[in-house]
């Protein structure tokens, strides 16, 4: 299915997890879904800030009632990504 050079290409850009010390594997692998979820948590938090300073305590109740919402979209498009990818490999 692989070419030799495209085979050498994915072997050298691959990274053994089933072996080794399994902290530094696990940090390297969580370490960007932790700063995506750090983002999107700035990201609402300055858009409660600014709803709540200029458009009132009623606006700031309906971005606090639509950032799970927003959350959950967000983590359900990550999941049909990941899932459309694994689909696609194979």
């Amino acid at each position: 299915m692989y070419s030799d050079l495209q085979y050498i290409h994915v072997m050298a850009t691959s990274r053994e997890m089933t072996s080794g010390r399994p902290f530094p594997l696990i940090l390297n692998f969580a370490f960007p879904l932790l700063l995506g979820n750090l983002l999107q948590q700035t990201y609402s938090l300055m858009d409660a800030a600014i709803v709540g300073k200029f458009l009132g305590i009623n606006a700031l109740a309906s971005v606090g009632a639509s950032t799970s919402v927003v959350f959950l979209m967000m983590e359900m498009g990550a999941a049909l990504s990941v899932s459309a990818r694994i689909k696609f490999e194979r």
